[in-house]
């Protein structure tokens, strides 16, 4: 029963982007996900269990109606969750006039306190946020190796003096 609910959560992040790349403004550099294989490879294997889930319900009898239903609702929320995945590899985070726009969040550049590399290779851009009204004070952009410099380069130019050393 949990299906639509889910599946709800993730078409509207999937249909949020739009509006946030609107928002964010011209691009100024667009760079690689490092997880797009893993999002893809997810997505696979949700519309692979989506198929025989739907395959058992549409097999079936009549007298298993309520089965049948929760069935469907549990490959609604499966296919949801594999159209988040598809569209979560497909889009690339980007550095935008207005902010960072990331797969699904934007943040804008007067909202960061402050940034510094960290994780795996230091590959993931971690912005200290201050805005009152969002639930965390931190967003992490994964970044891959190959962009770093690039990305570090435009992020250094639009937040001036906000970088901060790694703490190990």
């Amino acid at each position: 029963m949990l299906g639509p609910f889910v599946g709800t959560f993730f078409w509207a992040t999937i249909l949020a982007r739009p509006v946030n790349a609107r928002r964010a403004g011209p691009v100024l550099l667009r760079f690689g996900e490092p997880r797009a294989k893993t999002y893809l490879v997810m997505s696979l294997i949700a519309f692979v269990l989506t198929a025989i889930v739907v395959g058992d319900a549409l097999g079936q009898p009549l007298d298993h109606v309520a089965q049948s239903r929760d069935s469907l609702y549990l490959a609604a929320g499966l296919f949801s969750f594999g159209a988040y995945g598809l569209a979560t590899a497909l889009m690339k985070p980007a550095l935008r006039a207005r902010g960072i726009l990331n797969i699904d969040d934007f943040v804008a550049w007067e909202w960061i306190e402050a940034y510094g590399w960290r994780g795996v290779g230091d590959n993931t851009l971690v912005l200290a946020l201050n805005v009152p009204a969002r639930m965390f004070r931190h967003a992490g952009v994964p970044v891959s190796p190959a962009d770093k410099e690039a990305v570090e380069r435009v992020v250094a130019q639009r937040l001036p003096g906000k970088m901060r050393e790694n703490r190990r």
